[in-house]
């Protein structure tokens, strides 16, 4: 009669208690981790959402997914002030910036790419760190917020104003703006939409392309006519999309920058348009 080893029986047994614990914990923090993440996500939404309700007052612009927006048309003037106008269905934004400023010191400006998430309050800080990592009021997360350049003057007086964001995985903050690869998505979303406490801009696009920050800046100002127009040639022979927008010596610059999913953890997506006011 074939005999039965008794003596690693109760050892195996073990093991796979073992295995199977460990297996149980690995899910319990992953599963954790998620939680963790979907409520760090909601918390920093309600945030801006709540901002946005609380001093804005625009009926029809919405926070909500990427969708197409009609193609903007040419305007008059608000507040006896020359602007591009925006679409029919993309009013001027009304907002208290009183409010905004008594609470949030650091908000310089709103900003808004009409059908997409992009409607947030733009921040200036001492450096290009802190607001990586902190909200507007302060508190620490990592959706952080939408920064203007500390070394820009907050008046978007500068030849080239440049405006930071993630590029979250969730979709919020800057993620839309890689987007701007597609052709058909630049014909939908041809202008942004920024408002300071003094003035209404319309921000018209006419470049986005991939820079390695690890080997080129991006200027805030230009020495001469001959380096303004040199970017302007560069950045439109680069661009992932084609504008028909005239960009002019003495023209205002801004530039949108966030991180992209595409190669080297240096590369940044940038999207350039010229502020019309």
């Amino acid at each position: 009669m074939k005999l039965i080893n008794l003596k690693n029986k109760p050892s195996r047994d073990i093991l796979i208690i073992i295995l199977f614990i460990a297996s149980l914990a690995a899910s319990i923090a992953f599963a954790t981790m998620i939680a963790a993440e979907l409520i760090n996500r909601s918390q920093g939404r309600d945030f801006f959402s709540t901002m946005y309700l609380t001093y804005v007052q625009d009926p029809v612009q919405e926070l909500g997914p990427v969708n197409p927006a009609p193609v903007s048309t040419q305007g008059t003037h608000r507040d006896d002030v020359p602007y591009t106008k925006a679409p029919a269905s993309a009013p001027a934004l009304t907002l208290d910036f009183s409010g905004i400023i008594n609470d949030f010191p650091d908000v310089v400006a709103w900003i808004v790419l009409d059908n997409t998430v992009i409607n947030y309050p733009v921040v200036q800080g001492d450096d290009n760190v802190f607001y990586l990592t902190h909200l507007p009021n302060g508190e620490k997360h990592t959706m952080g917020s939408i920064f203007m350049d500390y070394r820009n003057a907050p008046d978007f007086s500068d030849k080239n104003t440049i405006i930071y964001g993630h590029n979250m995985a969730s979709g919020d903050m800057f993620a839309a703006l890689n987007h701007y690869r597609s052709q058909e998505f630049y014909e939908a979303h041809p202008v942004m939409k920024i408002k300071t406490p003094h003035h209404h801009y319309i921000l018209t696009l006419f470049a986005a392309y991939i820079i390695d920050s690890a080997m080129e800046t991006v200027p805030i100002n230009f020495d001469d006519h001959q380096a303004f127009k040199n970017y302007v040639t560069q950045a439109v022979q680069r661009s992932d999309f084609t504008a028909d927008v005239d960009i002019n010596y003495g023209d205002r610059l801004v530039t949108l920058v966030t991180c992209t999913n595409i190669g080297p953890l240096s590369y940044r997506y940038i999207v350039v348009g010229r502020l019309d006011c």
